[in-house]
């Protein structure tokens, strides 16, 4: 939450529990990093990039996307 626009502890855990579960094989500071990164560098905020990937990671984990490729998919979706 300290590092995003979230409103409240309630919302940024929501959305890291699900891509956590999503992307099991990934530690949730790597997660917290990407997501920081892409929301500091790009036209996206981190905790608008976050709701995104709360609602999609499981599919596009099932999918076979990445980590990587599901927040690219998201962040390149609003150009």
């Amino acid at each position: 939450m300290n590092i995003s626009e979230f409103d409240s502890i309630d919302s940024a855990t929501e959305a890291l529990t699900a891509m956590s579960q999503a992307y099991q094989d990934v530690e949730k500071m790597d997660i917290i990093d990407k997501l920081a990164n892409i929301g500091n560098n790009y036209a996206i905020t981190t905790s608008g990039l976050s709701e995104s990937l709360q609602k999609s990671a499981a599919t596009l984990s099932v999918a076979g996307d990445s980590l990587d490729e599901a927040i690219a998919l998201t962040a390149a979706g609003l150009y």
